[in-house]
């Protein structure tokens, strides 16, 4: 068996904070799947084998384990995308640059 380039090996407190991730079913799909996929590979799964029970992609687990290998744990984590057009002149309360026609 060919060795892999990024394996996985979580520690006891990673792994208790990965799967308490996934039952507190807070966060999001994305980052719930990410957890499943690391916790997964610790077990020693294949990457085709993860990819199969969780239905992604072979690319999305290689991706998976480069970044915890990478960052750590950092890859569970999601950051909010900050609003764009005119949601952000909004929450910034500044006028909207765009003209506003007819007021109800």
């Amino acid at each position: 068996m060919a060795q892999e380039k990024f394996a996985v090996r979580l520690s006891e407190e990673d792994r208790s904070q990965l799967e308490g991730l996934i039952r507190s079913g807070q966060r999001s799909a994305r980052v719930i799947n990410r957890a499943r996929i690391l916790l997964k590979t610790d077990e020693g799964w294949s990457a085709s084998q993860v990819a199969t029970a969780l239905d992604t992609s072979q690319r999305t687990v290689f991706r998976t384990k480069r970044r915890y290998a990478e960052e750590g744990l950092h890859v569970c984590s999601t950051t909010i995308p900050r609003p764009t057009g005119i949601a952000s002149w909004m929450i910034e309360g500044k006028p909207t640059p765009y003209p506003v026609r007819g007021r109800l």
